[in-house]
């Protein structure tokens, strides 16, 4: 397992997370100096902020400090490769995988993991390309995470077990140990999963929610023990 440590780093697209990205990458001792984006600035669902208000708030902060900086904005459009940078992915979920492919054939890039340092990575736990890992969370022994998959804050991993590309493990989740977390599946903030129990591809494990046997792929489960729901769309990704 390797966490790349580099001062500058440049994030492609941005979410409602950007904040605990850009967090880690200072944690690391690191600055981020540009966010690049290939979509126009709207306002999110939910809080109805845009990534400018996010990123004028974040300078601002940045300002503050004795050695603070600026991180800047650039349309994809005008990107160039500058060697010594480090680049790394501002969102999660499958929609990454065009701006990924898009970004590899032009411009032939690879993307670091985000790895915050108050995490806790077994040594022999495989780490994909462009991972996320937020403070305070746990991953085992011989555990598997896929590209581009997101462990967030306080999150806890038994060893042996796997995470697929694209999926996303809400803040304080618990994963048992050999528990398989499929492909762009996501298990919300709180929720466990039992020992060897898998979560298909795409499926979702709501908040809370204790997850005793298997779940079918594109399925949303709740409760204690997690219920079927209701089947989720399979369209959407690569």
């Amino acid at each position: 397992m390797s966490n790349v440590i580099a001062a500058n780093y440049v994030m492609f697209g941005h979410s409602g997370l950007f904040g605990d990205y850009a967090d880690i990458i200072h944690a690391l001792g690191g600055r981020l100096l540009k966010v690049v984006t290939n979509v126009p600035d709207v306002p999110r669902p939910g809080d109805g902020r845009t990534f400018g208000q996010d990123r004028e708030a974040m300078n601002r902060s940045l300002a503050e400090r004795a050695t603070g900086w600026q991180i800047d904005h650039q349309d994809i459009a005008e990107f160039r490769l500058v060697v010594g940078e480090t680049y790394v992915v501002g969102f999660r979920g499958e929609q990454v995988a065009g701006l990924r492919d898009r970004l590899k054939q032009q411009f032939t890039l690879t993307f670091a993991p985000l790895i915050h340092p108050a995490a806790t990575v077994s040594p022999t736990t495989e780490v994909g390309e462009g991972v996320i890992v937020g403070a305070g969370s746990v991953i085992g022994a011989f555990s598997q995470l896929g590209a581009f998959c997101l462990v967030n804050r306080g999150a806890t991993i038994g060893h042996h077990a796997s995470i697929g590309e694209f999926a996303s493990i809400g803040p304080g989740a618990n994963l048992a140990s050999g528990a398989i977390i499929a492909r762009a599946a996501a298990v919300g903030i709180g929720a466990s999963v039992l020992n060897h129990v898998s979560v298909g591809a795409r499926a979702f494990v709501a908040a809370g929610a204790v997850v005793t046997r298997d779940v079918e792929p594109a399925t949303l489960v709740a409760g204690m023990p997690a219920r079927r729901v209701k089947r989720r769309p399979l369209e959407g990704g690569t």
